[in-house]
């Protein structure tokens, strides 16, 4: 078995003379091959960010993932893992729902209800409360990057005090276009009612930008326990033992399904590897015996591959943002 993969390998990629110096990967069936798996490639990265990313089951599967992604992020931090709570969620879904069909993105409506409204909504007493919001993303790795590379949202996804998560989406028209509308949204609950005390909103200037890796957002965090350092005991946990281990929300298959611009990025890569290799190895054993066609095959391959990545890069950020 061994011997036949060897024998493959030096016959697709060393140049030698029982292949005539002409390595099989880079010949004109090889190409072509090659540029059949790249439009295949293609194609589902299109079918997902085009059509699949408007769909209520893009949305499900979403939901589940950034709760994943969040909390990866956070134990990189040496935190505590958040646990979703269905009543976050439904303040989360209902807050998207209400940016949806009124066309807005701010953590303010128009009619100036506020992010804690939500809350109330759904009857979820909070300690510490804090929104995190991102609209016309198609890939939940590009959400999350967005929200860790702004300062405020970082601050939230990382906010020791937070013990709990919710997460909900919405499709909805925003600024002429069909949009998922997606809010993260953190809690911890208190209890006992707090009597006497308002909500504190700390506001960060914010600016909406086509790329999410460079860009300044706002968010705004609000407490009714102004001052409080100590978390509350969470539902069905006693205090002092919030779980750090919490059953993963998403599958493999749902986080590939949530992530179309990173999966298509990696098989990409591969590809690029493999021909570049190629190009290395036919250039480098036999200098003196090249063969041009099969160089030229190679660039155009290279050229092609990191016209798709870029292409691509454009076609997930170019209306993305976050706040």
């Amino acid at each position: 078995m061994l011997t036949k993969v060897k024998q493959w390998l030096v016959k697709y990629f060393v140049p030698h003379e029982h292949n005539d110096h002409r390595p099989h990967i880079l010949r004109a069936r090889a190409t072509i091959a090659i540029l059949a798996i790249i439009l295949l490639i293609e194609a589902g990265f299109l079918t997902q960010t085009l059509f699949l990313s408007q769909t209520s089951l893009f949305a499900t599967i979403l939901q589940n993932v950034l709760i994943d992604k969040t909390n990866s992020s956070r134990q990189g931090e040496s935190l505590s893992l958040l646990v979703e709570n269905p009543l976050l969620d439904a303040a989360a879904k209902m807050k998207a729902e209400d940016m949806a069909g009124k066309g807005y993105f701010a953590h303010t409506s128009p009619e100036g209800i506020e992010p804690w409204h939500w809350f109330r909504m759904v009857g979820y007493d909070y300690r510490y409360a804090g929104e995190n919001l991102a609209v016309n993303f198609v890939d939940s790795e590009d959400v999350v990057k967005a929200w860790l590379n702004s300062p405020a949202h970082r601050q939230n996804i990382m906010n020791r005090h937070f013990t709990e998560i919710g997460i909900g989406t919405a499709t909805g028209m925003y600024e002429g276009r069909e949009v998922v509308f997606i809010v993260q949204i953190f809690g911890t609950p208190t209890l006992e009612p707090i009597v006497g005390t308002h909500p504190v909103v700390t506001a960060f200037q914010s600016a909406a930008a086509a790329e999410p890796a460079t860009s300044t957002a706002s968010q705004e965090m609000f407490t009714v326990a102004p001052g409080a350092v100590e978390l509350a005991a969470v539902s069905g946990v006693e205090s002092g033992q919030l779980p750090s281990e919490p059953t993963p929300a998403s599958t493999l298959v749902q986080r590939a399904i949530a992530s179309p611009k990173t999966v298509s990025n990696y098989l990409y890569a591969a590809l690029m590897v493999i021909v570049a290799l190629a190009l290395l190895l036919n250039i480098a054993i036999k200098p003196r015996i090249q063969h041009p066609r099969l160089i030229l095959n190679g660039m155009a391959l290279l050229v092609i591959l990191n016209a798709v990545l870029v292409l691509n890069h454009y076609l997930a950020l170019a209306n993305a943002a976050i706040f």
